[in-house]
């Protein structure tokens, strides 16, 4: 079968389906088409995005500005949480020596929170870098976190226990 066949019979299928009313109610009907993308990237880069989502997949930009979105909100449920559980953890190591294993747990304990909340930050500013660098320029993009003064404000809501917290030697029960 030679190609004028099948091109005749899709034509001819087509020619069927106008006069049938197929294509009637179609989105878009008697509107003019639109080749640029709204959001000011070429049309090129739109027919690319819109094979990228055809295909289940997202352009680098718009994936990178989801997983900014996502680690930002569960960046401020962490803080809330470690805020939480710390004053939880003074109380109840409040009447406790310095030397109590749950007192060296909690010390132990809160360093690691805070490294893992300062690393989540950095690992965010390396998402927003991302964004910056593979978004459109027309977006509207965020600034990098002040790392050292998010931390000085997080330090001051996650204070450590002081020694003075604590009860002196042999007045406590093990």
């Amino acid at each position: 079968m030679s190609l004028d066949f099948f091109e005749a019979l899709a034509e001819r299928s087509v020619q069927e389906a106008v006069e049938a009313g197929v294509f009637d109610d179609l989105p878009g009907k008697g509107k003019p088409l639109q080749f640029e993308a709204p959001t000011g990237i070429s049309y090129a880069e739109m027919i690319a995005n819109k094979i990228l989502q055809n295909a289940g997949v997202l352009p680098e930009w718009i994936q990178a500005q989801k997983d900014l979105e996502y680690e930002t909100s569960t960046l401020a449920t962490q803080r809330a949480k470690l805020i939480a559980e710390n004053e939880k953890r003074q109380a109840q190591i409040a009447s406790l020596p310095a030397d109590h294993i749950a007192a060296v747990k909690y010390r132990a304990w809160h360093k690691s929170s805070r490294e893992n909340f300062h690393k989540k930050m950095k690992r965010i500013n390396g998402l927003i870098l991302k964004l910056n660098l593979t978004a459109p320029s027309t977006l509207q993009l965020p600034g990098l976190y002040r790392v050292d003064a998010e931390m000085q404000a997080f330090d001051a809501d996650f204070p450590p226990a002081s020694e003075e917290r604590f009860a002196p030697s042999g007045s406590h029960r093990r």
